[in-house]
């Protein structure tokens, strides 16, 4: 497990050292830095209710066709925090990203501490690649999974879990909307709680941005999220304040 983590430390610094070396090719394009956080009236990822009303900061420097991400969520509580760091690299219509999840684990299997890469560790490494055919048919398809870490069954064997998603954005009059459906592939008990293949996923969002200069807008959304795998449902609703 150590050497596992110690190859995604490898790999998301050789993405990191391409970021660097790309953000001195691409000082004509300039390098731009984003500064934000959403407010949520409940945390939903991918389906599954994860806390109560939260605050979700994001931090984020693109240059070229790298970016480098940390973004966090914690709720009002202080019984849930997460804080997730993502590499990624565009080319076209394609994105692909190396992401390394830390939550506060669900079981105690695994230790809180951040610091911790054996056995026990609260990470989680997800490999990532999404496809977007465009501003005329803007379909994306997307698939994650988890290499290793904090995603193991009962017996300790290691899950892959993964999670794919259709999504397509769309417009009605001045409202920003949003239709996306996501499901397993196969068996992902301990991670969004499926026992082969399912429909975790169906969303329908809208969003509505009040712009009050150039560099600040303030948009406010809703989310109406179905999860036939658990027979759930979460309305969500919240805005977001960003800088860039």
């Amino acid at each position: 497990m150590k050497n596992k983590f110690k190859t995604a430390i490898v790999l998301f610094a050789v993405l990191t050292g391409m970021l660097l070396a790309d953000c001195a090719m691409a000082q004509k394009k300039g390098v731009r830095v984003k500064v934000g956080a959403d407010f949520v009236s409940s945390y939903i990822w991918r389906g599954s209710y994860n806390a109560n009303a939260s605050i979700q900061p994001t931090l984020g420097m693109t240059a070229g066709d790298f970016s480098l991400t940390a973004w966090g969520s914690a709720d009002f509580t202080g019984d849930y925090k997460e804080a997730d760091l993502t590499a990624a690299y565009t080319l076209g219509g394609l994105t692909l990203s190396l992401t390394d999840y830390y939550w506060t684990p669900s079981s105690e299997r695994y230790t809180e501490k951040y610091f911790r890469f054996g056995a026990d560790s609260p990470h989680m490494i997800e490999v990532g690649g999404a496809y977007c055919f465009g501003e005329r048919f803007p379909l994306t398809l997307a698939w994650n999974t988890m290499l290793f870490g904090a995603d193991r069954d009962d017996e300790g064997r290691q899950n892959y879990s993964t999670y794919a998603e259709i999504s397509y954005p769309f417009a009605v009059k001045s409202v920003d909307m949003i239709a996306a459906v996501g499901f397993t592939p196969w068996a992902t008990e301990n991670m969004y709680g499926t026992s082969g293949f399912a429909v975790c996923n169906v969303t329908v969002g809208a969003t509505k941005a009040i712009r009050f200069s150039d560099s600040f807008s303030l948009p406010i959304f809703t989310r109406l999220i179905w999860n036939p795998a658990k027979d759930d449902v979460n309305f969500v609703g919240g805005f977001s304040i960003m800088l860039d």
